[in-house]
């Protein structure tokens, strides 16, 4: 390669270097704008190059040629561009045409800085272009303004009517040409003296200033006030100078600082008002002026808001060009990025994590869990979740950021648990907290598994003496259904709160076990006395205890606790006296319920529910109602309590009248409407009402109610289509029990007892643990279809498995089984074995299943017990009278029949099958008739 083309390539490589140095490539940078191109300049001619005079055309020839091997390398190479410092503002003139005219934002302007020359060519080898010129017409306009201040301060001082418009003029001159140099300097492509234009603008600014102050006119305004120039006069150069610091402390910084305190539109505005308002100002001097008070005052004005112009544009300069020159400390951000997020500033927190992508700063598993914290809580979870995995390697202390940000704010509860799964990493107490937190909030529909492992690790690793562990861990049993492991870590509790009280008495009250609700309620009492040191049974306590005595119709206990919370002021509580309400409601005392619900100063939607409950439940509806019409804000608990209390009543017809009174009312269904709606009110059990509702459910997010699930799925395959209930459960995220049971009894009413004892399987795999209903139709599907061996088994594991001992249903579809597989002595010693009397349920599967059978002999056994229980269910007699029928034994079965009119009862007939059967005989009769006639 010849020695020129070695040179320019080298230097080009040194400028790609310093050019990667100046302008680093950022992280992110969404306002980036791209680089400026230069245009290439033509190729020199033949026999020589002004940028190297010995360069031969071969040379020229041979940069080509490498130029076509490498496209980045250019020949001739550009001039030289100058190395733009934070002064070097991207203007090509005076101050009045790149920057805000007769202000600070010409200092320091676009500066060449290249290497020392030696007859042209520098140091380094590198050509250099002709030097500029020093006197051109801009620089001569610009050494004109200077000169003009001797001036403009002798005018201002002479007296005669033409002093003020000599001054005014001169000052007129000088704002033109400060605009006027910057236009011819772009015209000509000349830079120009960086230092002598700013300080000529800011020279004449300045001593227009000071001479107003020191010579005020002799009016109102001013004598009032004198102090009223020299203030924004004060606020005005202290900017100019402040700014020139700026920009020449700036210069020693990188591009970036600036690009941040470069001229914007802030400062051409400042500029605008400042010459305007020193216009007016030095022409109102001129007393033959008309109005001349009303001229002063406007200029003052104007000066004021250029001052305030003049402040702000410097804060907005000043605050960006430290940021951008000072290197981010991860620390005081991350406490900054706090702030934000505690104060739902989540803009101001976006910028400061911007400002850090920008400096290309890795995130710290401390800032990085402080930017978690700010976008989980804006429900900015995706956001979050790319801050946690921008970390290169998470600790802990990031573990537990991310986790909490899911379990507090994540649609999914079980995504922390999920997420936590995949990782190698150790938990913690708080770790171990926060995931049965998500368990908890993630109830049965998460597997009782993942509980019994977490349980076994707070154990195994030492944090069963934890506070917060202990009562994460009570309540996450609890709503995994597995209330037995939630006493035992509440008993084995060193140190017990009124948070381990309330979690396992609310717990209790949810579970059903109301009786320890009771006992629990009792203890933490006598506890409390015995301690002395005052913690006690609060509001959530009391609301649960409440529940427990209201379920177990507990009325002297419940009195007790209501004079409980009286003593200790907590009945202060709304949340308490409403609990109070519906407690007397639904024991009955309507009338003390009501006289509390009347003493309320101040009632809400659900101190009408309670009360409303109350009415219904005991049969009062039209006091319901009327209690429902005077209520004066009805939210959509009110109406689904209304609802509900009339679907009890059996006043279908009067729900619907009310649904469309509620949508009339604004007042749009939730799924706790629709799950109360659709399994009784008929309209909604057929398959157009499912359908509807099911749209509804859609559109409005409803789909993954538990409650609303199960609804569909037994509206589905009531109205015969299983499949659809099957395509309803398996687009069901969460399958809790209650979800389970309800497709395992779907398919067990259709007679497939082979795919609800698969469900039934696949339910256990799950995690999910069955209750008593799910039991009863696994059980009813087997006694159904014969499986007697995989009804013993279902039957046996109930209290061997699952520790749930069986009640009177389960043992009614096992006799069921055992009898309709002809194994009635086996069946008959189950009755026996019972741990209670047996009850028409009981003989009647006897009864059914001898009929199947065909056994005389057990049938009128079952017969004889259920004639003592039940002698007027006329189904009884009629299944008895069919058995001695089949078995040919006429006379039994006409004394059977005689019994059943002998006690006065008849099968009733439904009045449209009277009239159908009706219709039908005298069609038939006239058919008849027709016939003997011909």
């Amino acid at each position: 390669m010849p020695p020129s083309v070695a040179t320019h390539a080298s230097l080009l490589l040194k400028a790609a270097a310093a050019a990667a140095h100046l302008h680093p490539k950022p992280f992110f940078s969404p306002r980036a704008a791209p680089p400026r191109i230069p245009s290439a300049p033509a190729p020199p001619a033949a026999g020589g190059s002004r940028y190297c005079p010995t360069t031969t055309t071969a040379a020229a020839a041979t940069a080509t040629s490498a130029t076509a091997a490498c496209p980045w390398f250019r020949w001739p190479p550009p001039a030289q561009a100058p190395v733009r410092g934070l002064c070097s503002l991207p203007h090509s003139g005076g101050g009045g045409g790149g920057g805000e005219g007769m202000g600070s934002e010409g200092v320091g302007r676009r500066r060449r800085v290249v290497a020392p020359a030696v007859n042209g060519v520098a140091k380094d080898g590198a050509p250099q272009p002709p030097p500029p010129k020093l006197l051109t017409l801009p620089t001569v306009l610009t050494i004109g303004r200077v000169a003009a201040v001797p001036l403009l301060i002798s005018t201002f001082y002479m007296e005669g009517p033409w002093a003020a418009t000599a001054t005014t003029g001169i000052f007129l001159a000088a704002a033109v040409t400060d605009w006027l140099d910057g236009y011819i300097a772009r015209k000509l492509g000349t830079p120009f003296g960086a230092f002598l234009d700013p300080v000529a603008d800011k020279l004449m600014v300045a001593a227009t200033l000071v001479l107003l102050c020191t010579k005020p006119l002799e009016i109102s305004l001013l004598r009032d006030g004198p102090w009223l120039l020299t203030v924004p006069a004060i606020a005005i150069i202290g900017r100019e100078i402040t700014m020139s610091a700026v920009r020449e402390w700036a210069a020693s910084q990188n591009t970036k600082v600036l690009e941040a305190v470069a001229v914007n539109n802030l400062g051409k505005w400042k500029t605008a008002t400042q010459m305007t308002a020193l216009t007016i100002l030095l022409a109102s001097r001129d007393p033959s002026l008309p109005a001349q008070d009303a001229l002063v005052t406007s200029g003052v004005t104007l000066l004021y808001v250029s001052a305030g112009l003049a402040i702000w544009s410097l804060v907005r300069m000043k605050l960006p060009a430290w940021l951008t020159a000072v290197p981010p400390d991860p620390r005081a951000y991350g406490h900054l990025i706090q702030l934000c997020a505690e104060s739902g500033h989540l803009a101001a927190g976006r910028q400061l994590h911007a400002r850090l992508v920008a400096a290309s700063v890795t995130p710290s598993n401390f800032l990085a869990s402080k930017l978690i914290s700010l976008y989980s809580r804006a429900d900015r979870l995706r956001d979050a979740r790319r801050v946690f995995d921008s970390i290169p390697q998470p600790s802990l202390f990031a573990w537990n950021a991310i986790l909490i940000a899911l379990s507090l704010h994540s649609p999914d509860p079980s995504a922390a648990v999920r997420l936590f799964a995949s990782s190698a990493v150790s938990p913690d107490e708080i770790t171990l907290s926060t995931l049965l937190r998500s368990l908890a909030a993630s109830g049965p529909a998460l597997s009782p598994l993942v509980t019994g492992e977490l349980h076994a690790v707070v154990f195994l690793r030492g944090f069963g003496s934890d506070l917060f562990v202990s009562n994460a861990l009570i309540t996450a049993c609890a709503n995994a259904g597995d209330m037995r492991s939630a006493r035992a870590v509440f008993d084995e509790m060193p140190r017990r709160d009124v948070v381990s009280w309330n979690s396992l008495i609310s717990a209790c009250a949810r579970a059903g076990w109301y009786r320890e609700c009771l006992d629990l309620f009792q203890e933490f009492v006598r506890v409390r006395s015995c301690d002395g040191d005052g913690v006690g049974p609060n509001g959530v306590t009391v609301t649960s205890v409440l529940h427990a005595c209201a379920q177990l119709k507990a009325v002297d206990f419940g009195i007790g606790v209501h004079r409980f919370a009286a003593e200790s002021g907590l009945d202060m509580d709304m949340a308490v006296w409403n609990s109070i309400v519906g407690f007397y409601a639904k024991c009955g005392r309507l009338q003390y319920a009501r006289q509390l619900l009347d003493g309320m100063t101040r009632k809400d939607s659900i101190s009408y529910s309670a009360m409303i409950t109350g009415y219904m439940n005991n049969g009062h509806v039209e006091e319901g109602m009327q209690l429902f019409r005077q209520a004066s804000a009805r939210g959509i608990s009110m109406w689904n309590s209304v609802i509900a209390g009339l679907v009890q009543n059996g006043r279908q017809s009067d729900v619907l009248r009310l649904l469309q009174e509620m949508i009339a009312s604004k007042v749009l269904p939730n799924s706790s409407t629709l799950s109360i709606v659709m399994p009784s009110v008929p309209s909604f059990s057929t398959l157009l009402g499912a359908k509807q509702a099911h749209g509804y459910a859609i559109r409005n997010d409803y789909d993954q109610s538990i409650s609303l699930v199960s609804a569909l799925i037994d509206a589905y395959a009531k109205a015969g289509f299983l499949d659809t209930a099957r395509k309803v459960f398996k687009l069901t995220e969460h399958r809790s029990t209650i979800v389970w049971t309800s497709i395992i009894s779907a398919v067990a009413a259709h007679g497939e007892a082979v795919e609800a004892l698969s469900l039934f399987n696949q339910m256990i795999t799950a995690g999910a643990k069955p209750d008593t209903v799910t039991f009863t139709a696994v059980l009813s599907a087997c006694a159904h279809s014969g499986k007697v061996a995989e009804a013993r088994k279902v039957f046996n594991s109930m209290q061997a498995v699952f520790g749930i001992s069986p009640v009177i249903e389960q043992y009614a579809c096992m006799v069921s089984a055992l009898s309709r597989a002809g194994m009635l002595k086996e069946a008959v010693k189950l009755v026996n074995k019972m741990p209670f009397e047996p009850n028409a349920k009981i003989w009647g599967a006897l009864l059914n299943g001898a009929a199947v059978v065909g056994d005389v002999e057990f049938g009128r056994y079952a017969f004889d017990r259920l004639f003592i229980i039940e002698p007027k269910n006329t189904g009884n007699y009629i299944v008895m009278a069919n058995l001695y029928s089949n078995a040919d034994k006429w006379e039994e079965a006409e004394t059977i029949r005689s019994m059943l009119w002998g006690v006065g009862l008849e099968k009733e007939v439904p009045p449209q099958v009277k009239s159908q059967c009706l219709m039908k005989h005298q069609k038939s009769s006239i058919q008849v008739s027709s016939v003997h006639q011909k």
